[in-house]
């Protein structure tokens, strides 16, 4: 394809977004959308009909910290999250009456759906390293952290239903009893650290350039231009 033809192409399809990068008229799924968010589709003719090639046009998201570090950060929260699971599951099994009411129980499901509603975000975040995608990014690092906080409050659920049904069954609050809501006050004080420290965690924000049309085969490179303002407002949605 001539190179003025998929710069024309590359052009048409950024003019054509609004002010979300969707196209109108776009009648894709949801799931479509953010899996490519922040691609520019260009179609190109060829021989034997239409073919369709991505470019990434989007900012790049990328930690600021060192390879070793960043593994060290995968480490502790995955350490994090199996821990906190760990104290739910040794509270849940004590031979408590606390334990067999059903209200408590239901707490407990509500705190295992948080650890199991963040696995997804989990296994994305330990396998993304360096450069990632406005999709990968929030497929791992905004949604590890806005689960996580959702985890830690199932947590202080079920600690604080516990403790109801305490002094609904009248068994009082004894060594095993404290221990249980200690270790419901931890689970759930691990689970807000892993919110709490990638909050923290410094991202260095990259426009996109000529990098992005190398993956056309046989094309010159062609430099995207994303407006500041677009960083900036990625910057503010991050934090």
């Amino acid at each position: 394809m001539p190179q003025r033809d998929l710069r024309s192409g590359i052009r048409s399809s950024l003019g054509k977004r609004d002010i979300d990068g969707k196209r109108p008229g776009n009648r894709t799924s949801q799931t479509y959308n953010r899996f490519f968010e922040g691609y520019t589709e260009v179609r190109q003719q060829k021989d034997h009909g239409t073919s369709i090639q991505r470019v990434y046009t989007g900012t790049w998201y990328e930690q600021d910290l060192k390879l070793f570090r960043q593994i060290l950060l995968r480490l502790l929260y995955l350490g994090l999250w199996l821990g906190s699971a760990a104290l739910l599951a040794v509270g849940s099994l004590m031979p408590l009456p606390c334990n067999r009411c059903w209200y408590t129980v239901a707490a407990q499901a509500i705190a295992i759906a948080g650890f199991l509603w963040m696995a997804s975000p989990m296994i994305s975040y330990l396998t993304l390293y360096g450069r990632m995608t406005i999709g990968a990014y929030k497929r791992s690092a905004m949604q590890l952290a806005a689960r996580s906080i959702w985890a830690s409050a199932g947590m202080l659920l079920t600690l604080l239903v516990s403790f109801i049904a305490m002094l609904m069954t009248g068994e009082g609050l004894g060594g095993e009893e404290a221990m249980l809501l200690l270790m419901d006050l931890l689970a759930s004080a691990l689970l807000f650290i892993i919110q709490w420290r990638e909050r923290n965690v410094p991202w260095r924000l990259t426009a996109s350039s000529a990098e992005a049309s190398r993956s056309l085969e046989g094309e010159e490179p062609l430099t995207i231009e994303v407006d500041a303002e677009d960083i900036e407002g990625e910057e503010s949605h991050e934090n």
